[in-house]
């Protein structure tokens, strides 16, 4: 499931628009130039999959988006709970900073948390 919620730069604690629609998710964040897509797997992964197994699943996308944007390399990152190094690639995606090119998520499984601060 995907959800949005919107809040004003100067309140973040009171949403002025939330969703769990994908559609409406979409047209929210395209309005705003963010790409909003869910894809697929087409084949089971079953528990704890090897990273290539992903790629795999998903490449028919992954070959989509690559061939459209002319991205030239993909990977696979796990994030468990027990994960060895979960402090260290936690600390890493918590720092707030831009990209200076597009950059492309997608969770196979899980929870992922994005804030863009796309009005200045």
């Amino acid at each position: 499931m995907s959800a949005l919620t919107i809040f004003t730069d100067t309140e973040a604690t009171l949403p002025v628009w939330h969703s769990n629609d994908a559609e409406m998710i979409h047209e929210r964040l395209n309005a705003k130039n963010v790409r909003f897509e869910r894809w697929a797997a087409d084949r089971e992964l079953g528990e704890n999959p090897e990273p290539a197994a992903v790629i795999e699943a998903y490449q028919y996308a992954i070959d989509r988006l690559a061939s459209e944007k002319g991205y030239q390399g993909w990977d696979v990152i796990s994030m468990c709970a027990d994960h060895p190094h979960k402090a260290v690639l936690r600390e890493k995606f918590l720092a707030e900073h831009t990209d200076g090119e597009d950059e492309v998520r997608f969770f196979v499984e899980g929870t992922g948390l994005f804030c863009l601060h796309l009005d200045g």
